[in-house]
């Protein structure tokens, strides 16, 4: 989106652009990142009598530059000993990175140190393939993505996500905590499907997903607690993903049918019902460039669901669903909205993160009617020695439960990246 402005040219008025604003979107294996973009130009300087010079020095400088060429913007890259430049034909693809660095969350039972390599290829096999693999130790996760299936307009993707550690599974009735129901969960999952643009706008995801969960008794539960199986969930899962400029809107709907469930939990409370159960929602997104150094992201979503029960009840978490300051697995609800707002300000080796999360959701476990969870929290990011990435994330959950009661908790997560 162009906005022009009269410009002085000679004894004549000409109309060059002021603003542009860019919205595009990274798709990554596994990920996918809107991108708003704001370029300003408030002063032109036309047929400048020392353009020549400007120019040379540009060529000297270390900064980077990119020249349009018939395949688009491409790198101008310094040559090795010289000043001059030529276009880079083909850039480097793969990003290998050493990680590390602990995770803290009340819900866990000890703070989760995690030390392992990232690689990020983005044209596997030069054939515009990608794929993203992260193993820390005590988790792993690996993504994949293909652009174009057999020539066709339809992508594949896929992801698969494993923890060793142990964390808590809680249960709350009538906002008391019941010991003698509490376990120990392991998580696993894996996903596999396709993507097709119905137009340039609008794109259609079905995925096929398996997802295990191992359970097992705390000291404290019920002798008369009849264990679970290993949780194994087969679903699917169809989705609607809409572009305009800065919003995105996504709907999606997952039904799920579970493979040998049986009686669980004590007497009388098992429901054979939930042995199929249906998850839906909806997702609005808008991004923000509010000045050249500061933009932000707002997120609002929906979900509700039918059949659901304890083990297929939405969560808060680390991983794939988290509220700032709540711990893992601590709130389990049915239906429910949830805001997430993200604002980062960014100088030259630093960038400052703040975020502000709200969820009006209903947990069986806490009261018939829905109830408001605000949290906050703050981040930053910054170059560190020996040419690391460092970054520190903290949150508060104002209504958080307590594991020895009362309410507010803080979980705080701190990375170090190494690429090489």
């Amino acid at each position: 989106m162009d906005d022009f402005g009269p410009v002085r040219v000679g004894g004549t008025t000409v109309c060059l652009p002021t603003e542009t604003k860019i919205f595009q979107s990274y798709d990554g294996a596994g990920f996918r990142t809107p991108i708003h973009r704001t370029l300003t130009v408030r002063h032109y300087d036309v047929n400048s009598p020392t353009f020549v010079g400007q120019l040379a020095a540009a060529f000297a400088s270390d900064n980077v530059m990119l020249r349009e060429t018939g395949d688009g913007l491409r790198y101008l890259v310094r040559q090795h000993g010289t000043e001059e430049r030529s276009v880079a034909t083909r850039g480097n693809h793969t990003v290998r990175s050493l990680i590390g660095g602990v995770l803290v969350d009340p819900n866990i039972s000890r703070p989760l140190s995690f030390a392992g390599l990232s690689y990020v290829n983005l044209d596997l096999f030069g054939r515009g393939a990608q794929l993203n693999v992260f193993f820390g130790g005590v988790f792993g996760q690996a993504s994949w993505a293909i652009p174009a299936i057999a020539g066709t307009k339809w992508q594949a993707h896929g992801k698969v996500f494993a923890i060793a550690a142990q964390y808590g599974d809680r249960v709350f009735r009538n906002g008391r905590e019941q010991y003698s129901e509490n376990l120990l969960q392991r998580p696993g999952s894996l996903s596999i499907g396709v993507l097709r643009s119905l137009t340039s706008r609008v794109r259609l995801t079905a995925d096929y997903s398996l997802a295990i969960t191992a359970l097992e008794r705390t000291g404290n539960t019920s002798r008369l607690f009849e264990m679970p199986s290993d949780v194994v969930d087969h679903g699917a899962l169809l989705a609607l993903d809409a572009d305009r400029g800065a919003w995105n809107l996504r709907g999606w709907w997952n039904p799920v049918r579970r493979y040998r469930w049986r009686f669980w939990g004590l007497p009388s409370t098992f429901d054979a019902a939930t042995r199929d159960y249906q998850r839906y929602g909806a997702r609005i997104t808008r991004t923000m460039a509010l000045r050249p150094s500061v933009s932000s992201r707002l997120e609002m979503s929906w979900m509700g669901g039918r059949d659901l029960d304890r083990f297929s009840r939405y969560g808060f978490d680390a991983f794939e669903n988290p509220l700032h300051g709540y711990p893992t697995a601590s709130i389990r609800y049915d239906r429910g909205a949830v805001v997430r707002s993200a604002t980062a300000w960014t100088t030259r080796r630093v960038r400052i993160d703040a975020f502000a999360d709200a969820a009006y959701v209903h947990d069986p476990g806490w009261a018939s009617t829905a109830r408001t969870y605000p949290g906050v929290g703050a981040g930053v990011e910054s170059a560190g020695p020996f040419r690391t990435l460092v970054s520190v994330e903290w949150g508060y959950g104002f209504r958080a439960p307590r594991s020895g009661g009362g309410r507010g908790t803080q979980n705080a997560r701190i990375t170090v990246y190494r690429g090489f």
